[in-house]
């Protein structure tokens, strides 16, 4: 769980200037909540 929300708040932070941004982690939970939930927020 800790994992997941330091991934979620840098992501919030790169949110402001990046585009994209590739995440990786050894923690496929996290990986996968964030594939998941990234649906719901997608950008065309």
């Amino acid at each position: 769980m800790a994992k997941l929300l330091a991934i979620r708040d840098v992501l919030s932070w790169l949110n402001m200037s990046f585009d994209k941004v590739i995440i990786e982690s050894d923690c496929m939970a996290a990986i996968n909540a964030l594939v998941s939930s990234s649906l719901h927020y997608t950008r065309t």
